[in-house]
């Protein structure tokens, strides 16, 4: 296992440096035009957007009030699309990492950070100062909160991908849901 920068991870797997990305990638057009992947193995509750906790965006509904506010995402990632489907929203320039992100939100450069739940979770638990805002349905964004492993393009058909799919395919959803838990649990504060 290997901690490669998001940007990083599509190169490593085309140039062989690793097997596989299982770092929550969510399959699109544009990946999949480099990367095979398998069926999604989570989704999370969807995106939300984590805050200071003593701010009136914590007490926010709709992704509209962020309308005309800074708002945050981490670079190469839906979690910086998505922000554009806030009207008039002031888009910050991305960051590559969380920790950047937190330090962007904490010293008032935005006044929030675009995030799927699991990784707001732990965000907010390394940061008892911030908060995470879950809005009403219909009032969030609109994007895929899938994941699924990447593999080198063209190898569907090989033995490797069906080997991992099947192994995929034997997990169950609570299962997969409880190992995610976990990782959040478990993930080094500050990462």
């Amino acid at each position: 296992i290997k901690k490669i920068s998001w940007d990083g991870l599509q190169p490593a797997l085309e140039s062989g440096e690793i097997d596989a990305i299982i770092a929550g990638m969510t399959a699109n057009e544009e990946r999949e035009e480099g990367i095979d992947f398998t069926t999604p193995y989570y989704e999370s509750e969807g995106m939300v957007m984590i805050v200071k906790k003593d701010s009136d965006q914590a007490s926010y509904t709709d992704i509209q009030q962020f309308s005309g506010q800074p708002v945050i995402g981490q670079k190469n990632t839906n979690y910086d699309t998505v922000i554009d489907q806030i009207e008039g929203v002031e888009h910050v320039t991305p960051k590559g990492t969380y920790p950047e992100l937190v330090v962007a939100l904490q010293n008032g450069d935005a006044v929030g950070i675009t995030a799927e739940m699991p990784v707001a979770e732990g965000i907010v638990a390394a940061n008892p100062d911030l908060a995470i805002v879950k809005f009403e349905d219909g009032k969030g964004f609109d994007v895929d909160t899938t994941v699924s492993i990447g593999l080198k393009n063209n190898t569907r058909e090989t033995q490797e991908f069906k080997d991992i799919q099947a192994a995929l395919d034997k997990i169950t959803t609570d299962t997969r849901n409880e190992y995610m838990k976990n990782a959040v649990e478990n993930a080094p504060a500050g990462e």
